[in-house]
């Protein structure tokens, strides 16, 4: 005879089976939901950027899938996001966006500074030039700061940012902005080449090096000849 003890084991048993069951036909379904989703996904990211597709839409519709934002849609560069968090001298927040606290933000931007007042984007060549001096200011002011800009190239190295998110968190449309990428980019490896703790060491000698290896293991103790 079976004994009350086992038709318990049993019906725990069966339990168990019906509750794995139940589990992995979840398991399953939502698997399939979910590259059901991606699916779509892809196919719309697709269809947006095939130009058969773009060469079928009429005027409106080419209109209404450009990735740009216009100015009026964008707060000034002033009241920006990165103003924000510029002015709010969190630490995190910065940290998020550039990869640098304030504190080391700002030693780098005194380092920038004087780069992007005597340099200028407008150049025939592309590259940034010297601006002239004159007598009488002329000209009107820039649209970024010098802390926005290098705070633009932080940001886009940092980040896989898309350009029209760049844009909502800066304040400007691609023109301008695409433009003072380039010239922050460039200010930035000019200030990085003339610095001496800035710059690449090519072929540094083996006390260099062991100054460096002790450095890191004041540090960082358990990190012993790196």
């Amino acid at each position: 005879m079976i004994t009350l003890c086992q038709k318990r084991r049993t019906y725990s048993s069966n339990i168990n089976i019906t509750t794995m069951r139940g589990a992995l036909l979840l398991m399953w379904a939502w698997k399939l939901m979910e590259d059901e989703a991606k699916r779509k996904q892809q196919e719309e990211e697709e269809e947006n950027d095939d130009p058969r597709f773009i060469s079928l839409l009429d005027s409106t519709g080419r209109r209404r899938r450009d990735r740009r934002i216009a100015r009026p849609s964008l707060l000034l560069p002033e009241e920006s996001p990165w103003s924000m968090i510029l002015n709010r001298g969190n630490d995190a927040c910065m940290i998020t966006a550039t990869g640098l606290d304030n504190q080391s933000f700002f030693a780098l931007h005194r380092l920038f500074y004087p780069y992007y007042k005597n340099f200028t984007p407008y150049s025939n060549n592309g590259k940034i030039v010297p601006l002239k001096k004159r007598k009488t200011r002329s000209g009107r002011p820039r649209m970024l700061s010098s802390e926005a800009v290098l705070g633009l190239v932080l940001t886009y190295n940092r980040t896989s940012c898309q350009e029209y998110v760049l844009c909502q968190l800066f304040g400007l449309t691609a023109t301008p902005l695409n433009l003072w990428l380039k010239f922050g980019r460039m200010v930035l490896v000019k200030v990085l080449r003339s610095n001496v703790y800035g710059r690449v060491e090519r072929d540094p000698s083996q006390e260099t090096v062991d100054s460096w290896k002790d450095a890191i293991t004041s540090m960082y103790p358990s990190l012993k000849d790196v």
